[in-house]
């Protein structure tokens, strides 16, 4: 069985960009928005790979996995949402006591996809 990309181009996250979602941030900020990593896998034409392992059950019980794909680093996504933000592209309110950001998927992923590749060394 061929398993798919964490959060490439055959993921969920890029169903969402498709289908030109929105991203509600309810009370936590950019380091959370896991919308960025498609912009890892989108920011040049083979970004670096790494193995990851995991415990997955695919319907055998529980075991461990193996896999390769993009290597991905969080350690920059609050930076990279500050200056999206700066863009002017972020709807900001509150929702209770949790301070939220609206955000267009395929405004914030094409934006990563330019950031990353500005940033990053292939």
């Amino acid at each position: 069985m061929i398993r798919a990309a964490t959060w490439g181009e055959s993921s969920p996250l890029a169903k969402l960009y498709e289908a030109d979602a929105d991203i509600l941030l309810l009370g936590v900020g950019y380091d959370r928005c896991t919308a960025f990593h498609l912009g890892e896998y989108r920011y040049c034409a083979s970004p670096p790979r790494r193995r990851y392992r995991c415990v997955v059950d695919f319907g055998q019980g529980a075991q461990w996995w193996e896999y390769e794909d993009v290597e991905l680093d969080a350690s920059d996504m609050a930076q990279l949402g500050a200056e999206y933000e700066r863009s002017g592209n972020v709807a900001i309110g509150r929702v209770g006591q949790a301070e939220c950001r609206l955000i267009s998927m395929p405004g914030a992923v094409d934006f990563a996809t330019r950031w990353y590749a500005m940033r990053r060394k292939v």
